[in-house]
């Protein structure tokens, strides 16, 4: 008996699945039989409308045949939208391809099928941009039958606050909701910022069984432990971004407003009992003992506690004390970690208060750190290197809770210690450059499974003489998002010094993600067509600098390039800068979106914009040969160009 490729048995099928984008999937073997058609819509399989990975044939083929009803692709496209189990959003490119010029475009196309939504920074922009949240297109993902929202920002500022508000508004619920703040405010000080307590409805989420946001103070804790807020909360993960109440009492504030208080946590003690799993980042010592000597945790099993700061030892019992089977009967050793910092000048007193006269963990390592912290000065900003010491269990799983690592230390003793690999979808690391390719190749193989990486170096004196191998290649297998910045510039006068971006960049085999400035990036001299968007930085002299040869050689394949730094803000400006990166054809042959002057916020006049977008026209012919091409000011001044 002759077997077809048809016939194949449905465990075969799945595997093969397993190899290939979902997109591909539909594309090519729906419709093959009935018996394919009804897998490819059963609950075997988690399908995901994505853009990752996808090629500029892709894109065009996807986007010239949404006109055509009548034929097989649109079918496998219409079922492929309506039996999708999830969407992620990456960027403002993702939004707009597959919201605004694909699924949008189709009246009769539903997400009937959508549990999942996962929207990364750049996308999250976008929405915010637009008030997105009160259109139609937004509003069909929220009111379908979600189970998991996951959106990711890029800080705890005014972005964030807004959609908070409108979540805690409309009360909008779902099981599992991760709201996630990849890195804390930029300078460390105490500003007055909105937060739970200025929305002016009360936090009502009735579905949501597992949580993760950011609070601006710890007094907020006690909206979250509220009865009638979260009624079936079991796991919850909290970041305080303004901890520090000392920083208040600096600004001549009270620290009343802003501090947990025993008596009203005491009203919510309903709530509190039903945790299972908490993990709490960057609170005071003192805030966490009041939390935990005045609720009971009867359920709570797993325990994470982040970055947990005091300015002496003098708590440190009594934190003992709060975190025994006493307090909390139902913790595992194993699912209970710890990182607690505190000034450096404590190191000798906690080995000889502490670690030679027995500390109740036996699973504990400490050491002195250095920290860099960036400080608002009259003039400008500072980057200042400060020693801490910090104690944290071992062996450590706590990495991947970890938003920010400093340097190099604990990625070092990490890899000694860790029971296994961790996951982390996003890290910011904050480093002094070294010349140690053991201690930096060490950091980087820790960092292998980080899928997003925030890189901000300071610079030193000498140059780093790091070489990399091909035995390095795969380092970063995981990266595809890196944000490169390189505070103080360092000069490579030697073709055998690699810069500190070409590093990170040679042992991410995957990246498909960068935003870097351009004066890092010319610095780097391989070959990177893994790379597909693109959001490049360009100050002052870094404009006359600039080569568009030397980009398109660097990154061959980019689909989204976004420009911004100092925008342009005369008509010849943006004409010649745009005349520049498209007037040769043989530059980005697989460029779909052109922004020039990215988030711009200068307000141009009518007639400049009609009389630059001409201009453009009349002098590229590749904008002439195209019949998708459209330039619009997207938004104040930045110029967006669509070639496809």
């Amino acid at each position: 008996m002759t077997l077809t490729f048809e016939s194949l048995p449905n465990e075969i099928w799945l595997s093969i699945f397993t190899y290939l984008p979902s997109r591909h999937i539909w594309r090519a073997f729906f419709g093959i039989n009935r018996r394919l058609n009804q897998l490819l819509t059963s609950d075997l399989i988690r399908h995901t409308i994505d853009l990752k990975d996808i090629s500029y044939s892709e894109i065009v083929e996807l986007l010239d045949e949404r006109d055509n009803n009548n034929s097989h692709d649109h079918r496998w496209q219409a079922e492929f939208v309506s039996h999708a189990h999830a969407i992620c959003l990456e960027n403002k490119f993702d939004y707009e391809i597959l919201i605004d010029r694909w699924i949008a475009t189709k009246t009769n196309w539903k997400l009937s099928s959508l549990r999942i939504i996962y929207i990364l920074p750049e996308a999250i922009t976008s929405i915010y941009i637009y008030s997105l949240l009160r259109e139609l297109k937004f509003t069909i993902f929220l009111e379908s039958q979600l189970h998991y929202l996951h959106l990711v920002f890029d800080d705890p500022c005014y972005t964030y606050h807004s959609i908070l508000s409108e979540i805690v508004e409309k009360r909008i619920s779902y099981p599992i909701m991760i709201l996630e703040v990849t890195r804390g405010h930029q300078y460390q000080r105490w500003e007055r910022r909105e937060d739970l307590y200025n929305i002016k409805h009360p936090l009502h989420w009735i579905h949501t069984v597992r949580l993760t946001l950011s609070l601006q103070h710890s007094s907020e804790l006690i909206l979250l432990f509220m009865p009638a807020a979260l009624p079936l909360l079991e796991h919850l993960n909290v970041t305080i971004e303004q901890p520090r109440k000392d920083l208040i009492s600096k600004r001549g504030q009270s620290t009343e407003r802003f501090e947990l208080c025993e008596k009203d946590l005491r009203c919510t003690t309903a709530t509190a009992t039903k945790l299972r799993s908490f993990v709490l980042r960057q609170i005071e010592l003192d805030d966490l003992l009041i939390l935990f000597n005045t609720l009971s945790f009867p359920l709570l099993h797993t325990l994470t506690l982040v970055d947990i700061h005091d300015k002496s030892l003098d708590n440190l019992l009594a934190f003992q004390q709060s975190v025994s089977p006493t307090n909390l009967p139902s913790l595992k050793h194993d699912q209970f970690q710890f990182l607690l910092r505190f000034p450096a000048e404590y190191e000798h007193e906690w080995i000889h208060r502490y670690h030679n006269n027995g500390w109740p963990f036996d699973n504990v390592s400490f050491h002195v750190d250095e920290h860099l912290v960036e400080q608002l000065s009259y003039s400008s900003p500072l980057d200042i290197i400060e020693a801490v010491f910090i104690v944290y269990s071992v062996p450590s799983d706590i990495l991947k809770h970890m938003r920010t690592v400093h340097n190099y230390e604990l990625f070092t003793r990490h890899s000694t210690i860790i029971r296994k690999d961790f996951v982390c979808q996003n890290m910011e690391w904050l480093c002094k450059w070294t010349n140690n390719e053991i201690q930096l190749i060490t950091s980087l193989k820790t960092m292998r499974n980080i899928e997003a990486l925030r890189c901000f170096c300071v610079g030193i004196n000498n140059q780093p003489e790091i070489f990399i191998t091909p035995t390095h290649a795969n380092l970063c297998h995981h990266l595809r998002s890196l944000t490169f910045r390189f505070k103080q510039h360092v000069s490579y006068q030697s073709s055998t010094h690699y810069s500190p971006l070409q590093i990170i960049l040679d042992v991410s085999p995957h990246l498909s993600y960068l935003n870097v400035r351009w004066r890092d990036l010319s610095h780097c001299s391989g070959r990177y067509p893994m790379i597909t968007h693109v959001h490049l930085t360009i100050y002052g002299w870094e404009r006359r600098d600039f080569s568009a040869s030397r980009l398109s050689i660097l990154i061959p394949k980019v689909h989204y390039l976004a420009i911004g730094g100092e925008h342009l803000i005369r008509e010849k400006q943006m004409v010649d800068f745009v005349l520049e990166l498209l007037i040769d054809k043989a530059h980005f042959r697989e460029l779909i979106l052109l922004q020039i002057n990215k988030n711009g916020n200068a307000r141009l006049k009518p007639h400049v914009k009609a009389n630059t977008k001409q201009a453009i026209i009349e002098k590229i012919d590749r904008l002439q040969d195209s019949t998708m091409t459209q330039i619009e000011f997207s938004y104040h001044n930045q110029l967006s160009i669509w070639l496809c």
